[in-house]
């Protein structure tokens, strides 16, 4: 039987976006919510009310930005906002990135005692 996914940081900030998006509208959707954590769908602007997207779970520690997943695990840090936002655009088809395309591909291919 299947888990029933729980956000890492309630609740979820829906992001509408066609187009790539920049820190600053990120920053703008989010509020103050960076240092305590906050999990973002990334959507198309227009569709079917219950369409889906892409998710994000994200906290500021340190000077780091260190994405989640859904278990909290931390998957990847950035050490700017820029890189952040890169990976963001790459892996929700908004922008090519190759830089960020070899990131995933190591990220992908960890085992899950290197995911723990």
């Amino acid at each position: 039987m299947p888990t029933a996914l729980r956000l890492p940081y309630p609740p979820l900030v829906l992001v509408e976006s066609d187009s790539p998006v920049e820190w600053e509208f990120l920053k703008n959707q989010i509020g103050n919510r960076l240092s305590s954590g906050v999990s973002i769908c990334l959507l198309a602007t227009s569709g079917d009310p219950n369409r889906g997207g892409y998710f994000f779970h994200f906290k500021k520690v340190k000077e780091m930005i260190v994405l989640s997943t859904f278990d909290k695990h931390e998957a990847l840090s950035f050490n700017n906002t820029n890189d952040f936002t890169e990976f963001v655009n790459h892996a929700s088809g908004r922008k090519y990135s190759s830089k960020m395309w070899k990131l995933s591909q190591f990220v992908n291919l960890r085992t899950d005692t290197e995911n723990q």
